[in-house]
């Protein structure tokens, strides 16, 4: 009762917010000119048929860390430095330095977080020993320039990226622009010794695959330097951790093979429609295309009797009814209580109560 009468006039108690304009449409209307919210490309190929095609062939390594990577260091929520492709992009959008605010502040705006991925000041790229943060050597022609240059460089040549990376990786607070900046920077895959369990969902539902080395094997105790082009023997039909042949070539070819982390078959039906947010039969034209969540969860508008994977739309059922199950629970738990306890009272007060048939 109490937040209905504090919410009873809230629409007419404030008159500076009522004036702000509104559009009266069914869609959001993106404004170009906005750094804090833009229109994501997570859909724009929505509705085209997946590539048949092996995506893992001759992968170029855009990083190779070590342990405990975690998500702040993939995608940092600290301030935008002056200099950093994030910054750039700031400055020529004609902000000053003091107006950058922070990544955390941005996440709204991929062209920004997309910039910061990888992208941590304390990072430290084994491909650049010398050079801490986020930057990178460029494999087809030995340039060092930071990660997100390097990714765009890879991108427009066509050529997909890897991650090679030691233990443990993408620990820490379960950010999802660790996956979806890594999405958004052309990185087809990860090759890590483990995973933080949430992150290695998280790069699944963006369409990247995760691999993980077999026991006892690093790219240390096999040799991998990241300047070799790596290839995976990816089947048409992945099963669960599955093992693959990978091939890295180099100044000598390197013969080794990998887990796949797909550790359940909604995992497969994730990867087969290129990651969640394309999730459809990929035959219709999605609903509402003008609507975008700041969420990797599966957006239910979208999905909802448009032919989605039964897998997906599943484990998308369980994931978001969860909260509200376990909320009835409680609220019955709570009424039971009660009960016991009016029960209890009325016995004590009230003559002949419970009445008796």
């Amino acid at each position: 009762m109490i937040s209905v009468r504090r919410t009873r006039n809230v629409y007419q108690s404030n008159e500076r917010w009522n004036q702000i304009e509104t559009s009266e449409g069914d869609c959001y209307e993106w404004d170009d000119a906005s750094t804090y919210i833009a229109n994501p490309p997570f859909f724009t190929n929505l509705g085209q048929e997946a590539d048949e095609t092996n995506p893992l062939n001759n992968l170029r390594v855009l990083a190779k860390f070590g342990d405990s990577v975690t998500t702040d260091h993939i995608s940092p929520a600290g301030n935008i430095g002056l200099q950093s492709p994030a910054g750039k992009y700031l400055k020529d959008r004609g902000l000053s330095y003091k107006d950058f605010n922070s990544f955390g502040s941005r996440r709204g705006n991929h062209e920004v977080m997309m910039r910061g991925t990888f992208g941590n000041i304390r990072i430290q790229n084994q491909l650049t020993p010398e050079t801490t943060g986020g930057y990178t050597k460029l494999a087809t022609t030995g340039e060092e320039l930071s990660i997100y240059d390097a990714a765009m460089q890879y991108q427009k040549e066509q050529i997909g990226t890897l991650i090679l990376t030691g233990k443990d990786y993408g620990m820490g607070s379960s950010r999802d622009w660790a996956a979806k900046g890594t999405n958004l920077l052309g990185v087809k895959a990860v090759l890590a010794e483990s995973y933080e369990r949430i992150h290695r969902s998280n790069l699944v539902m963006m369409g990247v695959i995760p691999f993980e080395y077999l026991p006892g094997e690093t790219a240390e105790s096999l040799g991998l330097t990241g300047l070799e082009s790596y290839s995976f023997e990816f089947p048409t039909e992945p099963a669960i951790n599955q093992i693959i042949d990978v091939t890295a070539s180099g100044e000598k070819d390197i013969h080794f093979q990998a887990k796949l982390r797909f550790d359940s078959e909604a995992d497969i039906a994730y990867w087969k429609n290129q990651g969640n947010f394309t999730a459809s039969d990929n035959k219709k034209n999605a609903k509402g295309a003008g609507i975008m969540t700041n969420t990797l969860t599966p957006i239910i508008p979208y999905i909802e009797g448009d032919g989605i994977g039964p897998e997906i739309w599943q484990a998308t059922k369980r994931l978001l009814m969860r909260p509200f199950l376990l909320l009835t629970q409680m609220i019955e738990k709570l009424n039971g209580l009660r009960f016991l306890r009016v029960k209890k009272r009325l016995t004590k007060q009230v003559p002949g109560f419970p009445m008796k048939h």
